[in-house]
Formats: C-alpha cells, structure tokens, sequence
C-alpha cells in the first residue's frame, strides 16, 4: 500500500485494566529506522476512546491525519517526530456476528514519511481488508480456545490430566529407547476439602490457583507441571537427579504450608507427596502413577506434610496396593452377580429445551442398589466394568432396557422424546454394535432418529479409526451420535469436523462458574458459537442455579441438563410427574420451569 510503518492492534480482553488493545504485530520498511515508533507502540496499550488508535475502536469510524506530530489526541507524537512519520490511516477491523451485532477484534493503522493527501478508493480498500482480517482473526481466537482447551487446566493453567499423561507415556517411550532414567512426582493437598466445605468453592479455587502458581514456579525447566483433577497435581522430572529432587520436594512442602489469604482469611494447607523412578517404579506411566500414588498414600497414613520414595521392596506400599486390588476384585464378583440377578436399574434425567418448554431427551443413567439397600457410587463400579467384560454385556442390558422404557414413554404421550445413552469405549470399537441396535430397534419399532448415543471425547481418542468406523455405521442407520464432556482436553478441530455426530455438550466444569467466571463465559459462548457455525445442536448440563440458567439461554443455548431443573428419577417418576405427556407442553416462563423443578425434584 506504500506506507513507511503498519500496525496491528488487537483486543485483550484479559487485561489487567479492562478490555484494551495492545500492539499485537507491526511492520516497516526496511530502508526506514523506525525503531522508537516501534517501542513507543509496543509499550503501549489503549482503552476504548484513548488515544487515536482507542477512538477510531470505539466509533468503529475511520481517520485520515495529515499532521501527525501536530495531531492533540496522537500518543506517540513525539516518537513519530523523530521517525519522520507525517500522515497516517486508522481504521476499525469489524466484523457481523451471527445475531447482525457489529464486532470489533481491533484496529489497523498506517503511516507514511510523506504528506499524503486522502485517497478516496482508501476507505473501501480498508473495509474489505479489515472484514478479511476479522474474520481471520475470529477463526484464529476460536481455534485457539479450543487448543488450550485441549491442553491446559483452565482453573490453573498447568497441563491438564490428558495432556500430561500424554507427555508422561511420551517420555516412558524415549526413556525406553535410550536408558535415561526420570521421575515422577505426585502431590495431594491436605485439609483441602474442609476449606471447600467452610468457605465455599471460590476460596478452594484461590488455594489451588496459588499453590499452582507456587508449584510453576518451583519446578525445574524442562519440566511438565500438570493438575490431575480436584486437589491432586504432578510434576514430571526429566533428569534423575537425587539431589535435585530433594531440594524440590523440601520447596514444595514449604510453599504448600504457606497460608493463601482470601477475603481476610489465612487458608493453610500441607502437601503430601510420592515419588516414582522410572524404569524401578514401573516402564509405562500407568505403572509410575501407580506407584507414585502408593508412596503418597503412605505418607497419608503417617500424618501427611511429607514425601515417600516408593520402594517394591516396601512391604507396606505393596500391601496398600493389595488391598485396593482385592477391593476391585471384590466389586467386580458382586458386579457379575448384580447383572445376572437383573440387580441395576435405570434412572433418566431430562433434557429440555428452553424455547418451548418442552422436554427434548431423557438421558439414561445406571444405578446400583446392593442387597443390603446400599448404593454403590457409579464412579466406582462404571471404571472396573470397563477394566473388565462386564461392561460389554452392561452395556447391552442398558440399551434394551432404556430402548424398551423409551417405548413405554411415547406410548403415554410423549411424542418425539429422544433417549440419550453413555457408550463405554470397548462398545464404540465393536462392529456388531451398529447391527445388534438396529435388529433391537426394528424389534421394539423405535425410530433409529430417536436414539442418540454419547461418547466422551477420551474414548475417541484411544482408537480414532475404529471408533470413527463404528459411528459413520451407526449414522447410516440414523442413529445420532453426541459427543459428551466437550472441551475436557482430546479432539482436535481437525478431528472434530469430520466426526458424524449430531451435537455436543458443554461440560458442566464450564457450565459450574459461568455467573462469576467471564473465561467460563467465554468458552460456552466459543463451543456455542462453533456448534451452531457446523450446525450442531448444543446441550449445557450440570446447571444447578438460575443464574447459570439465564446466562446460558441469553448465550443462544437452548437445551440444558441439570439438577436445578430435574435430578435423574425413574420410569415411574416421569410418568407421573407427565401423565400422559401432557404437561411437557408446558410454556417455558420462570414459573413453569420452577413449578416442574420442584416437582421433578421431590
């Protein structure tokens, strides 16, 4: 375009005053030394109306200056001075959303050593420039989300679980080829739960927040830090030094012990830790993380506040192993028995669509009463049938049982419900699946379109082939296909485009801090968003307050799960609650879905 010097500024939303612009990228001719201009610019930032930059942003108009020097409003004046930069062209980078609202991502800028005059082709030259750049821009700031999404524990920006495993059974594989020894360290914070109980979720995220801060910073380069899940973190050490890691381990109990003070109050907690050495401890990481988490517990049983290398010579560690195998082995027997005495029942939490207020899906959900009448927790006895056969021939009693329910549903009147139903990993990689459920649809009549079935984004990963196989299958017969726990850190956009699936979920870890957490905001509103743009349908589950309720309808999300407005009841319980279908036709204001809440709640 001819000018000496351009620039790029672009929105952070993050900043610590407010959403401002800062200067992203610039470019120059290389003839010209326009070096002060360009540390003038970068050490700048501009809120909407500051400045030239900030007020061409927030007007969304255009400015030609023939004088820059001279111009009262231009920051740099006297760095342009001295870089010879005269006249100049500001214009807003703007794009429409969807809804026909005006977005600005940010603004570009030029100027030239001459005093140009204005062009008249130059406003229509940058409109379509400015549109191209937004549009690349959004795209750009969409994949990037999703990316970090994919890697990185929102709450505390280390690596997340799937990323860490995935770094840690990488490193297993190197040290396998080359004999280089390293080690694992794993961490639980003590008394963290009490501070949840007393002061609530926020305060127990400062505590992780910081202590995350403390762990970063603590943990030698090369290093990857990553948080495991609740209070749990891990540290993988790529060089095996003993001293090393001494030191490190003595740090991070002190700034564990180190009290967080949040709103007035000294929070204090202590680390309990347990260390791993590859190749003694185990060769895969399966193998060190168990190990790592054996050495962990015994500190617990000593007091917590400490560390313990594991030794298999420790008879101890190897007993606390023993005795959670014989746990599973237990559970896993009683399992075996459950199903074969038609022990599991089912219970369906409802879906519903906010627009019309009816009920859109019912998701089926397992449940475990013992003969004693004590209820085993699914996130117990779920892992060890998918660790053994017995998910398979669950899996199948489910589906004819939530199948032959589903039958039960239409024929009192519920008209067009869908049911929702959780696949284990070992069921989406089976070719018989696409024809054992369509000979079980045709048996009981059920329309294939009605039937959805979920998989999380973990299970695609572990055989992406074989699992995208089996579910262009399934959609052959139109059976849908939903993709459950979106964001939690597995598939890639490029992945994402091209799996036969009709609609995702925000996971609830999104959906729980959605009143109090703009990024929370900001990535239901980028899944939103991205699932509307590949015309898939959205579902937000987890919702337990009204305000996570309203932010979300507002977000244009239209189907939403959660205990606020139905915990999971049985068969029996839908039934009444809707006698006859009738009152899932109920009209979708404040009071119905208050009145229906509470009854499907009692």
């Amino acid at each position: 375009l001819g000018w000496e010097w351009g620039a790029y500024w672009a929105m952070d939303p993050a900043h610590a005053e407010g959403p401002r612009l800062v200067c992203k990228h610039f470019w120059h001719q290389p003839d010209h030394d326009v070096g002060a201009f360009s540390s003038a610019s970068s050490a700048l930032s501009m809120g909407p109306g500051q400045g030239l930059v900030g007020r061409v942003w927030a007007t969304g108009q255009a400015e030609w200056v023939e004088d820059v020097p001279d111009h009262p409003t231009f920051l740099r004046r006297s760095s342009a001075h001295d870089c010879g930069l005269w006249s100049g062209y500001v214009f807003p980078v703007t794009y429409a959303t969807d809804n026909g609202d005006q977005h600005r991502p940010g603004v570009l800028e030029f100027y030239s050593t001459l005093s140009r005059q204005p062009d008249a082709q130059l406003p229509k030259l940058s409109a379509t420039i400015g549109a191209l750049i937004a549009q690349t821009a959004q795209r750009l700031e969409n994949e990037a989300v999703i990316h970090r999404l994919a890697h990185i524990d929102e709450l505390t920006e280390l690596a997340n679980r799937s990323s860490f495993y995935r770094q840690l059974n990488r490193q297993c594989e190197v040290s396998a080829r080359t004999g280089h020894a390293f080690g694992l360290m794993f961490i639980d914070l003590d008394r963290f739960k009490p501070i949840n109980d007393a002061f609530g979720h926020d305060a127990g995220n400062e505590v992780l927040q910081e202590f995350a801060r403390r762990l970063k910073a603590l943990a030698p380069e090369g290093s990857c830090v990553g948080r495991l899940g609740g209070d749990e973190f891990a540290v993988l050490l790529r060089h095996r030094d003993d001293a090393e890691w001494a030191r490190l381990v003595a740090l991070v109990l002190e700034a564990a012990s180190q009290p967080v003070h949040y709103e007035g109050v000294a929070l204090t907690v202590s680390a309990s830790i347990g260390v791993s050495r590859f190749p003694e401890n185990g060769q895969t990481g399966p193998e060190l993380l168990r190990s790592a988490d054996a050495a962990m517990y015994r500190v617990k049983q000593n007091g917590r506040n400490g560390c313990d290398v594991f030794s298999t010579s420790d008879s101890s560690s190897l007993a606390l192993q023993s005795e959670s195998l014989a746990r599973r082995l237990k559970t896993e027997t009683e399992l075996a028995q459950a199903l074969q005495d038609r022990a599991l029942h089912l219970v369906y939490q409802p879906i519903f669509d906010t627009r019309s207020g009816c009920m859109h899906a019912v998701e089926a959900l397992v449940r475990w009463r013992r003969p004693d009448g004590t209820l085993v927790p699914p996130d117990w006895f779920i892992p060890i049938a998918e660790q053994s056969h017995l998910i398979v021939e669950m899996g199948r009693w489910v589906a004819e049982q939530a199948c032959e329910d589903l039958v039960r549903l239409h024929r009192a009147g519920f008209d067009g419900l869908k049911l929702h139903v959780n696949m284990a990993a070992s069921e989406f990689t089976s070719r018989e699946l696409p024809n054992r459920l369509s000979r079980l649809l045709q048996k009981l009549g059920v329309p294939p379109s009605r039937v959805v079935l979920e998989l999380t984004e973990g299970m695609l990963m572990k055989q992406p082939e074989q699992v995208i196989a089996v579910m262009h299958q399934l959609r052959a017969i139109g059976v849908e296909i939903s993709l459950d726990d979106f964001g939690m850190g597995h598939s890639s956009l490029a992945m994402l485009k091209n799996l036969p699936i009709h609609s995702m979920k925000i996971d609830r870890s999104f959906v729980r801090d959605l009143p109090d957490q703009p990024r929370d905001r900001a990535i239901a509103q980028t899944i939103l968003d991205l699932g509307r743009h590949m015309k898939l349908d959205v579902i937000a589950e987890g919702i337990e307050t009204s305000a996570q309720l309203d932010i979300l309808r507002q977000a244009g999300c239209h189907l939403v799960q959660g205990f606020l407005l139905s915990k999971p009841a049985d068969i029996g319980t839908l039934l009444e609650v809707f006698p006859g279908g009738r009152l899932q036709r109920y009209q979708a204001d404040q009071r119905c879905w208050r009145r229906t809440s509470r009854n499907m709640n009692r």
